[in-house]
Formats: structure tokens, sequence, C-alpha cells
């Protein structure tokens, strides 16, 4: 896992199994969950060789808590 700083140096909690494929996945998760809801399907895919992105939305799991940006226009911008 590590970090990635949007607007504001917001830290949104990403990880990234096997960067170099080019067979791309990109797990989003809803609320009121984190990207380790993804855990079996990350296991699975990236065992078929995919690329598989999940990370956490700003105010969930190791993402930094905001007080506002929680409009689905900001957490698109944050992705």
């Amino acid at each position: 896992m590590y970090y990635i700083c949007v607007e504001n140096n917001i830290k949104i909690a990403v990880e990234d199994h096997n960067p170099f494929s080019e067979k791309v996945l990109v797990f989003v998760h809803g609320w009121p969950f984190n990207r380790k809801i993804f855990e079996n399907q990350i296991a699975y895919f990236s065992k078929l060789g995919y690329r598989c992105i999940a990370f956490d939305l700003r105010g969930f799991g190791d993402s930094d808590v905001t007080l506002n940006g929680y409009e689905c226009n900001q957490l698109a911008n944050d992705l």
C-alpha cells in the first residue's frame, strides 16, 4: 500500500498489484466499505496476470478523513 496526494495534500490509500501488466482492473468500493472488500478478487485476478488497483475513497479505510469533498464529482477527481 502507498498513498497518493490529491487536492490540499489529502492522502488516498492505494494498493497496486502486478504494476507492469497491460491488463488493468480498478476496484472502487461503495459506502461504507474500503479497498479490503476486494481482497479475494484481487488475489484471483492477480494470479491471472491482471494489474489490480484498489483504493480507499476519502474518509474510508486508510485514506484521510475530510470535512467535505464527498460529492460524486470530487470522489471521481480523486480517482
